[in-house]
């Protein structure tokens, strides 16, 4: 009597997964092998080159830092190509590059209906979540345009980084970090928090902490966007001329919003955590394990990359992602609901009871997401991922919580699938002209925050603001109750 009812959950749990990999299978195959592809550099496209390049020859002596700790997915490629004796030439490597970043991502899929499990995620929740991190431009499109780069494996990384986490699984974790030191710049720092501040419960306490936080991010952001707009502005100082100039009239209300933004993100996620909180989720020996890691990571890169050239700094790139932030006004909330898609606005709308379901699973989970906040200002809406992926699960816990109607989930995965432009041909051209803002290289730039002009801005911030309107007008109507 009892083996029956067990069999038929184990069918409904595997039911959805076979459904979402048969999705990104079917998008996937398609197209590697009829899909368009970057025309840049053989096909490589501009960072793909260097990613190609070590795939091909394994030059990473001829590294900076920053690149040397992207290497991973480039050493897999050249091993399976030299595994099995194929050439090593631009096609080839493309091939695998897409190979893996389907392999990835049909393990994402794998991993993501594990943490729903952990989540106890329902059919809502659970194929909001679905929706919220697969449908969407990256990866119904950008991963399969653009293959030569280190995001597909950076988000299964992110999404086992998150599961051992969940379980509480110190080991596998440490080893997905070790592994993501060497994918993408911000998985250290997420797999150290996650191990430093295991799975605990945050019990609210009665403190300032939170505002002066709020507040110091606000105010460092405040602070260089002034610098920025005096300038670029008032001294008339030329600004990287491929990416999107300043709309200088509009920088003054830029760098309020993004000051505000900043501040009341944080006050309304860290609410309640003190310094104590911190301490007493600190252990010894998980310190001296972060510790060792992150020295573990580096000295490699210290002794083997070339550091000739001396790359940017973080400093460097924190100036240059607030300056990013404020070119035009709330540009950042535009990209990155271009980028992943509408259901990134939710964050938005219900920010508050998100942040309460965050802070119920730790002070690590609560670092990583505050974290994603401050580089969630760059309009480079990609290099956020990390935290986006590992974010949407719990987005779709809140929306069991509110108990909206299944077709909520239905307009929502339609808006996403428009949204995601798999149907759209990108058809740049074969060369960069450096004339990003003027040319045909808008047909790809049109995704990438930094490098959209002025008018695109417009018509993409018009279909934001039109789509918010509709989200947000069917969620007053149809929300049955509130968290």
């Amino acid at each position: 009597m009892f083996s029956q009812p067990v069999s038929h959950r184990a069918g409904q749990r595997g039911y959805p997964l076979v459904v979402m990999l048969s999705i990104i299978a079917a998008v996937g195959i398609f197209s590697i092998f009829w899909g368009e592809r970057v025309q840049a550099n053989g096909g490589f496209g501009h960072d793909g080159t260097i990613y190609g390049t070590i795939a091909q020859l394994m030059n990473v002596r001829t590294l900076d830092t920053y690149y040397f700790q992207r290497i991973f997915p480039s050493v897999l490629v050249h091993i399976a190509l030299t595994a099995l004796r194929q050439p090593l030439d631009h096609q080839h490597v493309i091939l695998a590059f897409s190979l893996l970043n389907l392999g990835q991502l049909l393990l994402s899929c794998v991993f993501y209906r594990w943490i729903a499990e952990e989540l106890d995620l329902h059919q809502s929740g659970l194929w909001f979540g679905f929706v919220g991190i697969f449908v969407n431009f990256a990866y119904f499109k950008y991963a399969w345009y653009y293959p030569v780069l280190t995001d597909v494996t950076a988000t299964s990384l992110s999404l086992a980084m998150l599961l051992f986490y969940l379980r509480r699984q110190q080991l596998p974790l440490v080893i997905v970090t070790l592994l993501g030191a060497f994918t993408w710049p911000t998985l250290i720092y997420i797999g150290i928090f996650l191990l430093v501040f295991p799975r605990e419960p945050i019990v609210a306490q009665k403190t300032s902490l939170p505002k002066w936080l709020a507040g110091a991010g606000a105010a460092f952001v405040f602070a260089k966007g002034v610098r920025f707009y005096y300038t670029y502005c008032v001294l008339h100082h030329s600004w990287r001329p491929a990416l999107a100039q300043p709309i200088c009239v509009a920088i003054p209300l830029s760098l309020i919003l993004c000051s505000l933004y900043v501040y009341g993100a944080f006050v309304v996620l860290l609410r309640g955590i003190s310094a104590r909180t911190f301490l007493a989720s600190l252990t010894l020996g998980r310190v001296a394990l972060a510790a060792a890691l992150f020295v573990a990571t580096n000295v490699p890169a210290y002794l083997w990359a070339d550091r000739t050239d001396r790359p940017a700094s973080t400093y460097s790139n924190i100036t240059f992602m607030v300056e990013l932030s404020v070119v035009k006004p709330l540009s950042f909330l535009v990209a990155h609901t271009i980028y992943f898609g509408p259901a990134f606005l939710l964050f938005l709308f219900y920010w508050k009871p998100f942040s309460q379901i965050i802070r119920s699973y730790g002070v690590g989970l609560t670092l990583v997401i505050w974290m994603g906040v401050f580089l969630s200002i760059n309009t480079e809406s990609r290099q956020n991922l990390s935290s986006y992926v590992i974010a949407v699960p719990f987005l779709g816990l809140l929306i069991e919580k509110l108990a909206l109607p299944a077709r909520f989930i239905w307009l929502i995965g339609a808006l996403a699938l428009a949204f995601s432009l798999v149907w759209v041909r990108i058809g740049s051209p074969v060369y960069d002209d450096g004339r990003h803002l003027h040319s045909l290289l808008q047909n790809y730039f049109f995704n990438q925050g930094p490098w959209v002009n002025n008018l695109l801005y417009a018509v993409q911030g018009g279909i934001v603001l039109a789509t918010a309107a509709l989200l947000y007008a069917y969620l007053r109507s149809t929300r049955r109750r509130t968290v």
